[in-house]
């Protein structure tokens, strides 16, 4: 899907994170998919604004935001990354596949 620097990877079930970032706001918990949304190379005055039309759900026509779907999602860095699931610190890893089980969790 991308290789290269990137600000941010999300690998989402559902539309928000982090207190309403709507950072997956096409993402359907029912569809059996994963979706990742990432943002590529940014600097800090893009980062600003692009986080801002993340808040409204606005980004993903942004030519520098890449988005993707499927069942298996494979997230590779060169070097150790901090990464975190559903909030917390899971540590510095390299790698990590996250895969989805269709209907493991019922939501209401």
């Amino acid at each position: 899907m991308y290789e290269g620097p990137s600000c941010l990877v999300a690998v989402m079930n559902g539309k928000r994170y982090g207190g309403g970032f709507r950072i997956s706001p096409e993402s359907d918990h029912a569809d059996g998919c994963l979706d990742v949304v990432l943002g590529t190379r940014v600097n800090r005055v893009q980062l600003v604004r692009l986080m801002g039309m993340v808040m409204r759900g606005a980004h993903l026509d942004d030519p520098r935001v890449r988005c993707g779907s499927g069942r298996v999602v494979q997230v590779r860095w060169s070097a150790p990354t901090y990464a975190h699931l559903d909030g917390d610190v899971i540590g510095p890893r390299r790698e990590l596949k996250v895969t989805v089980q269709p209907g493991a969790v019922t939501l209401y």
